[in-house]
């Protein structure tokens, strides 16, 4: 990729983590392998615009996690219904403090700067924003007890927290403007898929979020929910509640390629099967590179 892109990407990740990153080889090797990283996601996206913004919304997305990480429980609710309401079209401006939404709505404005969006386009990404937001909030809500702790509360939001939207909405500026029964099927199967993805990281990532005393796992919500503290229990059903957690993963991914066939079948003027393709094999490329990137012994199908 030009070095004009990559200088692009490194401005972007330099503005919303100042003071994180600096002008070295290594972070500029860094830009690089986020956009091969979108490479080997979507291989079918050949416009370099479109890469970077799609490198730099996987930027944004990390960032944005990592600074709510890093606030106290009400200070990240607070920082979460501050944003959601500015993406709602709110005219008030945000806390000096909420870097949160200040790495989002920098996105934004990049994808403006760098994409000849139409306003339908920008209405779209702005609510695929709020959308992860929204499941963000849910998560605290969550943590906070304001939700019930149980696995069928946790589903609802799991797949929303990745924040995989945007990445579809700029896959199809590429394309010609789908109708409008095409474009809710594809909604629909984004987010089926999310929840894929969303479940890949909780069984991949299930030692780490044990070693770590991480709570935010389908595997240790449905523990919880039915052993509560009891340890030997605990252990003595956690085999069982993982094989039962990859079910749910594989139910899952048979929902998605059902959909997938569906919208190949639809009656509709304006389609194109690449869109549906991108979105489904996104689970295998993910499940794949999570595969790759740390050993664990449950059967994922």
């Amino acid at each position: 990729m030009p070095s004009a892109a990559i200088d692009s990407l490194s401005g972007f990740k330099a503005l919303i983590q100042p003071g994180k990153f600096g002008d070295t080889k290594g972070f500029y090797e860094r830009c690089r392998a986020e956009v091969a990283a979108i490479k080997l996601f979507f291989p079918d996206v050949q416009s370099e615009d479109i890469q970077v913004c799609m490198a730099a919304w996987l930027a944004a997305n990390c960032a944005a996690d990592d600074f709510l990480e890093s606030l106290p429980l009400l200070s990240g609710i607070k920082a979460l219904k501050e944003t959601i309401l500015k993406l709602q079209g709110g005219t008030e401006d945000i806390s000096a403090d909420n870097g949160f939404a200040k790495i989002l709505l920098s996105f934004q404005s990049y994808c403006s700067q760098h994409l000849d969006l139409s306003d339908d386009v920008c209405t779209e990404l702005r609510s695929d924003i709020q959308d992860m937001c929204q499941g963000l909030l849910d998560e605290l809500l969550f943590r906070q007890g304001v939700l019930p702790n149980t696995l069928e509360t946790y589903l609802r939001f799991r797949g929303r927290t990745m924040g995989i939207h945007p990445f579809f909405t700029l896959i199809r500026t590429m394309h010609s403007p789908p109708c409008s029964k095409y474009l809710s099927g594809l909604r629909d199967l984004q987010t089926q898929v999310s929840l894929v993805l969303g479940l890949q990281n909780d069984l991949v990532g299930l030692e780490k979020d044990r070693r770590k005393g991480e709570t935010m796992n389908a595997v240790l919500v449905s523990l919880n929910e039915q052993v509560g503290i009891d340890v030997e229990s605990k252990d003595n059903i956690l085999p069982i509640i993982i094989q039962d957690v990859c079910g749910i993963h594989n139910r899952c991914v048979a929902a998605a390629v059902e959909m997938y066939h569906g919208l190949a079948g639809l009656d509709c003027e304006v389609q194109d099967p690449v869109l549906e393709t991108e979105i489904l094999a996104f689970a295998d490329t993910h499940l794949k590179w999570c595969a790759s990137s740390k050993r664990y012994q449950a059967k994922v199908q």
